[in-house]
């Protein structure tokens, strides 16, 4: 007969203690957002996809800020900079697909359809090549960054980080104004230094789009509430000294941009901010009427009417806004000839002057300055309405996620799409008035306004405002 054992109390077992060398290299857990209920998808976690990503937004900063010119300008020679960053963000892409996500947008899609359309035209094109090298050259330089940025921007936090590439290359563009950019011959303040003459932002008008494009990001970071008051200053100043390089560089295109904004900007407001601005706004365009030199104020003059003086300064404007408006005007005689195929992408600066050599005239040789009749003009009616249609596709998506963080009462989500919405405004109207719409700006606002969407719906799906107990619901 087997006797009973004595019990035993249970002992206490203490927790084993790491091997200090696997101590120091034991996985910690991945935080993606500042929530504590957020559930990260797969992607996100993707460590190649993270990779991928800060590769991505290097190559931003690196575009933006419009970085390879002026290294260029310095060194004499091209360095080659974006073949650093951008294959291994466009390979990362491909591998954690990052493609496949893009084309989950809405904005993706329609832009996409503009792109297939330019290869459609390709074929009628009134010079095949010219067209073949615009389209294929579109793509390598200026239409993967839109897959980029939509496919590998997928948390909030992401945005966060490319707000920060966004604001840090606003700021070295501004810093470089500073350092670089001189009066021409007519007192128009432009970018005179080698290479930087003939970059994307050497022209007066193409400085004072790339600035309204870029200072509303920078203003995004000094806003920020914790930011400290040494960073939030300085940067304040570089926003106001590019508000007045704007008005040096004359660009009537750039002046209706910024009352344009100042518009929106009020709608925004709450009424307190409201009354400030209708205070601020007459005070700043008496100071600047008062200080800014003579030259530059008879050309902007030109906007409302004949300037009261007859200078050298004045009637270049008046003879640019009459070779403007021929151009534009015939933008929309080829669009209305060929409102299918348009003439062909890249073609209208060849086409025009043709055109104006067999009827015994003297033709311009120009592009169009005016980017909505380039696309309609040079690839046709159906390319124009994808292009604006994507446009407008983003800038809605911004807008829908704008009133869900004005219902929760989310404020940096909410400053978030006020500072992008500033810069397509911006930009939008400035491009009136210019040839960029080839330009790879375009395509980073289109897929940046589609992931924030995305990336700021699925953020306040967990966030829980102060005073509730659970996140608000869609």
């Amino acid at each position: 007969m087997l006797s009973a054992q004595p019990m035993r109390a249970p002992v206490a077992t203490q927790p084993a203690k790491l091997n200090p060398i696997f101590q120091a290299t034991a996985p910690k857990p991945v935080i993606t957002e500042d929530l504590p209920g957020y559930l990260p998808t797969k992607g996100e976690l993707d460590p190649t996809r993270v990779l991928a990503f800060k590769c991505a937004v290097a190559m931003l900063f690196t575009r933006m800020s419009v970085l390879p010119e002026l290294a260029a300008t310095i060194t004499g020679v091209n360095l080659y900079l974006l073949y650093l960053v951008a294959p291994p963000a466009i390979i990362g892409c491909i591998m954690t697909g990052g493609f496949g996500r893009a084309f989950e947008r809405k904005e993706v899609v329609l832009w996409s359809m503009f792109y297939m359309i330019m290869w459609i035209d390709v074929p009628f094109s009134s010079w095949v090549g010219l067209s073949f090298n615009r389209a294929f050259g579109y793509l390598r330089t200026d239409l993967i960054c839109l897959y980029i940025v939509a496919g590998l921007v997928l948390g909030w936090s992401d945005v966060r980080k490319v707000y920060n590439a966004l604001a840090g290359a606003g700021a070295w563009v501004v810093l470089m104004v500073f350092r670089y950019a001189r009066p021409d011959s007519l007192g128009r303040l432009t970018l005179d230094g080698g290479d930087m003459q003939d970059s994307t932002i050497g022209n007066s008008n193409d400085l004072s789009a790339h600035l309204m494009l870029m200072m509303p990001f920078i203003a995004w970071y000094a806003m920020a509430p914790k930011r400290h008051f040494m960073v939030r200053y300085p940067l304040f100043g570089l926003i106001g000294y590019g508000i007045w390089c704007n008005f040096l560089t004359s660009s009537r295109g750039a002046l209706v941009a910024m009352a344009v904004v100042a518009v929106y900007l009020m709608i925004r407001a709450n009424g307190t901010q409201r009354i400030a601005a209708m205070l601020a706004i007459p005070t700043l365009a008496a100071i600047m009427v008062a200080v800014l030199p003579t030259s530059n104020l008879l050309r902007l003059a030109t906007l409302f009417g004949a300037s009261a003086e007859k200078t050298v300064n004045s009637a270049e404007a008046e003879e640019s806004t009459a070779a403007r408006q021929y151009l534009v005007e015939q933008s929309i005689k080829f669009t209305l000839e060929n409102p299918l195929f348009g003439i062909g992408p890249g073609n209208f600066s060849n086409y025009e002057g043709i055109v104006a050599a067999a009827k015994g005239e003297k033709g311009n040789w120009h592009e169009t300055h005016n980017s909505w009749t380039q696309i309609s003009s040079e690839c046709g009616l159906v390319a124009l309405v994808f292009f604006v249609a994507a446009l407008v596709s983003a800038f809605a998506a911004v807008n829908r996620l704008y009133r869900r963080a004005r219902g929760i009462g989310h404020e940096e989500i909410l400053r978030t799409c006020v500072a992008y919405q500033t810069s397509v405004i911006g930009y939008a109207v400035c491009i009136t008035f210019l040839a960029c719409g080839y330009r790879f700006t375009l395509p980073v606002m289109v897929g940046l306004g589609a992931a924030m969407n995305y990336a700021g719906m699925r953020y306040l799906d967990f966030y829980i405002p102060p005073g509730a107990t659970r996140p608000v619901p869609r």
